[in-house]
């Protein structure tokens, strides 16, 4: 797990340099985008077995799984048709006499089916139990449970402040996501939140029913490790809340995916990703109004990390993280982002937005949006007063009202320019057919001679206005013939066939992946296929699969007609 703890620069530097490197690199990790730069063969571990791709790039690797296991599991269907078959034969002939001698062939060759079918079944990777994840419900707390004033921050280990002057108020419900490069200082941030350090100058407050969570990135490696992870988990959960039972934290380590003897290992014994899972185990059960997660995706996989979002998703307390994982980030759905470079903090009310993953990753970008957001952010606390208003709590971004509005108002003020321009025209015709009518007309005048041509003159208003006219004539002509629009109709045969295609669809994939699979054992040097048989599955495979894509266009098309006619 080379990435973790690093940025997104260090993250792409290290993925090309272990892409472009000449010798041999062995890596575990779970950073897809990693793997994609650095990776030229993948070594999958899944079901027991390490199953090898040779020369293939991680988009090409998961797309050669899939197949695999298509083939794998259309093999051990047809093997298991042949066994039924077979059994079957066996059953009904093996007591008559003139069928014994094909009964006991058959038996000899279902008993070398039956290893074949077992070393088949080994290829196939089961669907594992994905993690399921709830975190305990906040307690009652105040609008400001935890805030930083003023405070200047060193590391522990530190002789000079690398944090001066930290302005932070976390409030109740409040989702905020704090960005920065490599050692701008953003873990020594949530330390001082946590009080696992102190402040200098300034001040930490709390709320006197603050419960605080804090999930720091090396916490599984500060688990004792001569503890059961089931003991470990009872143990720190019950100092909280002393009704929690062993079955609880049985259930949510299982949950987890420790079960059986893994939840009574030591946690010395247990991989650094087990330990991890331990540690939201304890996480989990506790209950907290304010959490803290610091690179939280460190050491999980794609399961686990899938049912921490779940989890955070539904809590209703505050969270306040820091990762470098640009899609667990966006996935937290920030109500607040905060920026920590050059000893400032800057925090702003507002979601996550493209300069907040800048190319450099290091404050090229964000420290002019850092700067920009200061002058304005409403997370910057008021001076002391006793009129201070009382802090609200943060929505999850909506449509900003104020630009409806606006779009709105620009709408009316262009019907009413139109509708003014239409009167205006109204009013000069009716003016001129009274001075018509008061006079006699005058008589014709001489018929000029040909004059050359003039320049275009500028429409006139009442050209204008007939102009405006057509055109909301013709928009409505327009809306009114989609209104007669033919509605779409559908038979009822069609729908009798959407009923079943379903249906017809898989059935014609098993059979693809059949023919697919045949072909592919006939290639083999141990099928002895002659060329011409090869031929034949070959173009028995093509005709499937030209079937199945036949069959998978008209299912398509017939969602989509049923869909349409559906709305209407």
């Amino acid at each position: 797990e080379p990435t973790n703890h690093l940025d997104a620069s260090a993250r792409r530097w290290l993925g090309n340099y272990v892409g472009e490197y000449d010798g041999t690199v062995l890596v575990v990790s779970h950073d897809a985008e990693f793997v994609r730069r650095a990776a030229e063969s993948i070594a999958e571990v899944a079901g027991g077995r390490l199953q090898l791709y040779k020369s293939c790039s991680f988009d090409k690797f998961l797309t050669e799984r899939d197949e695999r296991q298509a083939r794998v599991v259309a093999t051990v269907e047809a093997q298991e048709r042949e066994r039924k078959r077979m059994q079957g034969f066996i059953d009904r002939m093996g007591a008559k006499a003139s069928k014994a001698t094909q009964a006991k062939d058959r038996e000899g060759k279902l008993r070398k089916l039956a290893v074949e079918q077992e070393a088949m079944k080994a290829l196939l990777i089961g669907e594992q139990r994905k993690p399921a994840l709830t975190l305990a419900r906040p307690p009652a707390c105040g609008m400001a449970p935890l805030t930083l004033r003023d405070a200047n921050i060193r590391h522990p280990l530190g002789s000079v402040d690398i944090i001066s002057g930290a302005q932070l108020e976390v409030l109740k419900g409040m989702r905020l996501i704090l960005r920065g490069p490599n050692g701008a200082g953003k873990s020594t941030i949530l330390k001082a939140l946590a009080g696992k350090i102190p402040v200098g100058a300034g001040q930490r407050l709390e709320d006197d029913r603050l419960e605080l969570g804090f999930f720091a990135q090396d916490l599984a490696q500060d688990l004792p490790q001569d503890m059961a992870a089931c003991e470990y988990v009872a143990d720190t959960v019950r100092s909280a809340d002393s009704s929690i039972t062993d079955e609880s934290c049985r259930t949510i380590m299982g949950s987890l995916g420790l079960i059986g003897e893994k939840a009574t290992r030591l946690i010395g014994s247990l991989s650094g990703g087990e330990k991890a899972r331990v540690a939201l185990a304890t996480f989990c059960l506790t209950p907290c109004n304010v959490i803290l997660l610091d690179e939280p995706t460190n050491h999980l996989d794609v399961d686990a990390v899938a049912a921490l979002l779940e989890a955070i998703g539904k809590y209703e307390g505050a969270v306040v993280v820091v990762s470098h994982d640009r899609a667990f980030c966006e996935a937290i759905e920030a109500t607040h982002v905060g920026y920590v470079a050059d000893g400032k903090i800057s925090v702003a009310e507002r979601t996550l937005r493209e300069t907040d993953f800048s190319e450099e990753d290091r404050g090229v970008v964000n420290v002019v949006a850092a700067e920009e957001s200061s002058s304005d952010s409403s997370s910057t606390l008021p001076e002391p007063s006793t009129a201070a208003p009382a802090p609200t709590r943060p929505q999850k971004p909506k449509r900003d009202p104020e630009a409806v509005k606006l779009a709105a108002e620009a709408a009316k003020l262009a019907a009413a320019t139109a509708k003014v321009a239409v009167d205006a025209a109204i009013a000069e015709a009716k003016a001129a057919s009274l001075d018509n009518a008061g006079t006699p007309p005058p008589p014709p005048p001489p018929k000029p001679k040909p004059a050359p041509p003039a320049a275009p003159q500028a429409p006139s208003q009442r050209e204008l206005a007939k102009g405006i006219a057509a055109s909301a004539a013709a928009d409505a002509a327009k809306r009114a013939a989609l209104k007669k629009e033919k509605k779409v109709k559908v038979s009822k045969k069609e729908r009798a066939e959407y009923e079943i295609i379903e249906a017809e669809v898989e059935a014609l994939e098993v059979a693809c992946a059949e023919a697919e699979a045949a072909f592919e054992e006939a290639k083999s040097k141990t099928a002895k296929k002659s060329v011409t048989q090869q031929m034949a599955m070959a173009d028995a495979a093509q005709c499937a699969r030209k079937a199945a894509d036949e069959k998978l266009e008209r299912y398509l098309e017939l969602e989509d007609l049923i869909s349409k006619a559906d709305a209407q």
